[in-house]
């Protein structure tokens, strides 16, 4: 059996775990406040046939921050099949943490940094899935050609997201968010279409940059996290001395 076909039973494996325990109400907790900032390798966002094809890589210079700050970088060419469409998701096989039970966890959206640095407009939007249904952002944070870094801030609300695959009754977002499998995000003007079986960007000649995706906690996981930190940094200090 060839790597591809290892990779894809192991993918599918994982799939079905995590519907098992989606249907058992025992999805693994997410972790607010995570944060990939592009600094180590590998990054957690972008799949291996990205990198594969040259289409996605990691720049260590240029971020928001400026020089030594590390991003991620992916090119869709609008042709053919792999790496056509606008398509940027979270490696969730690879980097698990970034599935599980945000609900329940107390993740509330995810933020980003994000760049333009091409010729073509981006409709960006944020798409989540379960095995059970998947729900993108209702309305795209429209990012022109040759912009510098932006901050995007997206909540999970009910009114903010759109249902993709019609049963919203029975796969409500907040059901889709106590086991989410897939988190990408996406360029599309319309809303997208499915596709084996996650939520896909459009066919577009394009390029988008991207730093600092965070799963946003809540306001008071924010402040156990800022807890934690002051009290973490006057011990390294203390360490040194």
């Amino acid at each position: 059996m060839n790597q591809s076909r290892i990779l894809d039973t192991a993918r599918r494996s994982w799939r079905l775990a995590l519907t098992l325990t989606a249907t058992c109400g025992l999805a693994p907790a997410a972790t607010p406040g995570l944060l990939e900032d592009f600094e180590g390798v590998p990054a957690s966002w972008g799949v291996e046939q990205q990198y594969a094809l040259g289409l996605a890589e990691v720049v260590p210079d240029g971020g928001p921050l400026g020089a030594g700050d590390g991003y991620l970088v992916y090119e869709s060419t609008g042709v053919g099949r792999g790496g056509a469409r606008m398509t940027l998701p979270a490696d969730t096989f690879g980097a698990p943490d970034w599935a599980g039970d945000y609900a329940g966890s107390g993740v509330t959206g995810v933020s980003a940094d994000v760049r333009n640095p091409g010729d073509t407009p981006l409709s960006l939007r944020l798409a989540v899935s379960s095995s059970g249904a998947s729900y993108t952002t209702t309305t795209p944070v429209v990012i022109p050609a040759g912009s510098e870094w932006l901050s995007v801030a997206l909540v999970f609300e009910d009114s903010a997201f759109t249902n993709l695959t019609g049963n919203e009754g029975d796969w409500p977002l907040s059901r889709v968010l106590g086991a989410v499998e897939d988190i990408r995000f996406l360029s599309s003007e319309d809303l997208p279409t499915l596709g084996n079986p996650y939520p896909r960007g459009d066919v577009i000649a394009a390029t988008i940059a991207v730093d600092n995706v965070l799963l946003t906690p809540e306001p008071s996981s924010c402040l156990l996290l800022s807890l934690a930190a002051a009290t973490a940094l006057p011990r390294r200090r203390c360490s040194r001395g």
